[in-house]
Formats: C-alpha cells, structure tokens, sequence
C-alpha cells in the first residue's frame, strides 16, 4: 500500500469487531452486543458514559460532508470520522462511503486485525470509488482509533487529527498530517478509490485521559491549549459538543466533527 504518499504503515497489534453507526442519534443501553442506531445525514451529537461524538454542517456549507462512525459489541471498540474534501462535488458522498466500508470490514471481518487490516484499506478505497463513479470529483480523509482488552490502534489518512490529552491538559498530536506545513490546505493524501493509499498506522498500549478524533475544521479554530482545557473542564459526554460549539463560535465555517474518548473506556459499568 505504499506509494509516493508521505505515511508508514507499521504492523498493529489488537482486534476489533461488528458495528457501525453513521453520524447517528444512538439510543444508551446498558448492555447488549450491538446498538441499534437510526441513521442520518444532519447535524447529530451524541455520547455514552465513556465517549462523546458530535457533527455540524458548516456555517458556509450546503450540506454536512463529514460522517463519524462509532462501534460498540462484547469485544471492544472502534471510533471514526471522515472529512469529506473541499467543495468537491462527490466528498460528501465519500466520506459516508468510507464510514460505511468500515461497517461491511468490521461485520466481516474473521482473523486479526494484524492480519486483515490492508483488506480494510482496500475495501474502503473500493467502496469511495463506487461512490464516487457518477460523480465529477470527491475525496475524503479518515482518522480511527479501535480498541479491546489486547490494546488500542490509531490509523488515519489525510489530515483528520487524532489528539492525546494528559489529565493536565497537554495535548499532543499523535498521527502525521498529510499536508504541506507551509500550505496546510494542501493535501499529500487523501481516500478517492483512485490514489494509492499509505495509511498512517500506530499502536498504544493505554490512552490518554482523553483521545480526540477531531477534522481540520475543528483544529483551525482551536489551538491544542484550548482543545485540552476545554475538554477537561467540559468532561467527556460533553466534549465532543463543546469542541465543535467552540470552533462554530470562533468563526468556522467548515463542517465540524469531533469524537472524543475517556482512558475509561473499559471501565466496569454500574
């Protein structure tokens, strides 16, 4: 999967499972395998005790290009956003489609992560370019984190940003960006079923107090310094909203999107 895209994609190490929710309004269950989740393509936030999600359609926008994926079964975890590219005609379109490629993978999927991951890559490039085949143009970039008692995987393409914050409030970006650092605006990489993919790949053996999965819309507005204070002092159902009411407040006008994750992520439920 490498090409003349900036990235590495080093062996993970944990394994996943079933099923997705699509920028969803996902109703709290206090156990159970699955979630049953009515999908939408609006502006939906949403939380559980341990993890919050949230999506907005920019203020100069037409319509929502981003999508966010959350995953719940007996086994683990999986989170997601895709960020729809630019005002190309087909992003929007993409980004569901990869959402929905995680979806079919995760349902799936047999053996280990470690062993199938390139398919994962490979059915989301197959499903972006069937989506994209009566379009004129589109793309999207993807940042996930998955998560079981083995461990936790963050992989991501593009320049969605997957932030680690310390329970002092440091927050660190934990993926490469595929961007020029003079032209951020500027994309090295991107998921449109056409372009080779290098997928950025990294492996934890524990999170940070808090873990964002945030698009750039998000990150332009708000520095690192006021991402961590912010979802510190908000807590973790509310995060995610505070993120994104912060960003629209500040001025953006892009499509927000923000997941963000507690350390308690398997923490024993009352």
């Amino acid at each position: 999967m490498r090409n003349h895209l900036s990235g590495s994609c080093k062996p993970p190490v944990m394994a996943s499972a079933v099923r997705w929710a699509e920028n969803v309004c996902m109703a709290r269950q206090p156990s159970g395998l699955e979630r049953e989740a009515t999908t939408t393509y609006d502006s939906q936030c949403t939380s559980d005790e341990s993890w919050s999600a949230c999506s907005v359609q920019g203020l100069g926008r037409k319509r929502n290009s981003d999508a966010y994926g959350v995953l719940q079964t007996a086994h683990g975890y999986a989170f997601a956003v895709a960020d729809g590219v630019g005002a190309l005609s087909g992003s929007a379109a993409a980004s569901k489609a990869a959402v929905e490629a995680v979806k079919r993978w995760s349902a799936d999927r047999t053996g280990s992560l470690l062993d199938e991951v390139e398919g994962l890559y490979e059915e989301i490039d197959e499903a972006v370019a069937t989506a994209l085949a009566n379009e004129d143009s589109g793309a999207t970039t993807l940042a996930c984190l998955l998560a079981d008692d083995s461990g936790y995987l963050l992989t991501a393409v593009g320049d969605s940003e997957i932030l680690a914050v310390s329970a002092t409030g440091e927050t660190v970006l934990m993926n490469e960006l595929d961007h020029l650092p003079s032209r951020p605006n500027v994309l090295l990489a991107w998921i449109d079923g056409k372009t080779e993919l290098s997928p950025h790949v990294a492996q934890l053996n524990r999170l940070p107090a808090l873990l964002c999965l945030v698009t750039d819309g998000v990150t332009k507005m708000l520095d690192y310094d006021r991402i961590g204070r912010l979802v510190l002092d908000t807590g973790v159902q509310g995060a995610a909203t505070a993120l994104v009411d912060a960003a629209r407040e500040a001025g953006a006008q892009d499509d927000l999107t923000a997941i963000v994750v507690s350390a308690d992520l398997f923490a024993p439920r009352e």
